[in-house]
């Protein structure tokens, strides 16, 4: 799994005031009921933290030690905001936690995790105050590296998109060689960024993606194992209705034609939108996976 985020169906679980996660196992060498004790047994989940609102989004990584790394957008008491961290260890034992941002006048609710060499890159968009004189009052989307351990993050000057009005969401990955793109959407228009860029917003342009009638809504990207960068989304409001449902769609290295997953019109009535971000992974036998 390259730089995804959790599945919606666990963060439903746990949208209304807590993030959790379910502990997996134990690493295979232990006995069963070794695993059973280290994690608590089956259906025992684990509270990371209170988040402030029921859309909020974490970001999340698992890293090659088997560590699933968590970052959270927290409401400070003076009206600002800062993104907190944890991770989780394969048995479920609660590892290093902190704060990776702190004291911003304005953050978003979807940072996103993504792999960088040995170590970790968020990205999201926020402004650390409103003096357009800051690199970091732009609100603008900027990015933060770490060392696999997470244990200390650092702000770097650069930014990772040059549009800045965005109402959808946030989504990320990185290409094979740690290339960053993120990914947002403004109405009928995805904005793509690949690389990091040193003027806030990014000086040079953004990809785009456009469609010919509805919204993009809850994107997100994944990179497949043969180094192309994939987007999927749910489109709505389009012109004729039949158009709407889930997409996926190659972006890089080159754009190719939007390919919509099988029975996922809504039906009269219906409503079967995701909530957070659309659910694709990439495949280690290449592709990727969508659900929905």
């Amino acid at each position: 799994m390259i730089g995804k985020r959790v599945p919606p169906a666990a963060l439903f679980v746990a949208a209304a005031t807590t993030l959790v996660l379910l502990a997996p196992a134990a690493s295979a060498h232990s006995s069963p009921q070794a695993r059973r004790a280290a994690r608590g047994g089956p259906g025992v989940w684990t509270k990371i933290a209170t988040i402030d609102n029921g859309f909020d989004y974490p970001g999340i990584l698992r890293t090659a030690d088997g560590k699933l790394h968590v970052v959270w957008r927290k409401h400070l008491s003076n009206g600002h905001y800062a993104y907190g961290y944890s991770n989780v260890a394969l048995n479920g034992a609660m590892g290093g936690t902190g704060t990776v941002l702190n004291n911003w006048e304005a953050l978003e609710e979807d940072p996103d995790i993504v792999h960088d060499g040995g170590g970790m890159r968020l990205l999201f968009k926020g402004g650390q105050d409103t003096n357009p004189a800051n690199f970091f009052g732009r609100g603008s989307v900027y990015t933060l590296t770490s060392s696999a351990a997470g244990t200390a993050w650092s702000l770097q000057h650069v930014s990772v998109m040059q549009h800045t009005a965005l109402n959808g969401s946030f989504s990320a990955t990185a290409e094979q060689d740690d290339t960053p793109v993120a990914v947002a959407a403004l109405n009928a228009q995805l904005f793509i960024h690949e690389g990091t860029d040193s003027a806030a917003p990014a000086a040079a342009a953004d990809t785009t993606v456009t469609l010919s009638s509805g919204d993009y809504f809850n994107q997100s990207a994944a990179t497949a194992s043969n180094g192309s960068v994939w987007v999927a989304y749910f489109r709505s409001f389009s012109n004729p209705t039949s158009l709407d449902g889930y997409y996926v769609q190659q972006i890089f290295p080159s754009k190719g034609q939007p390919m919509k997953a099988p029975a996922s019109t809504p039906k009269p009535g219906g409503d079967n939108e995701p909530r957070q971000a659309v659910a694709m992974i990439a495949r280690p036998q290449g592709g990727v996976y969508l659900a929905y």
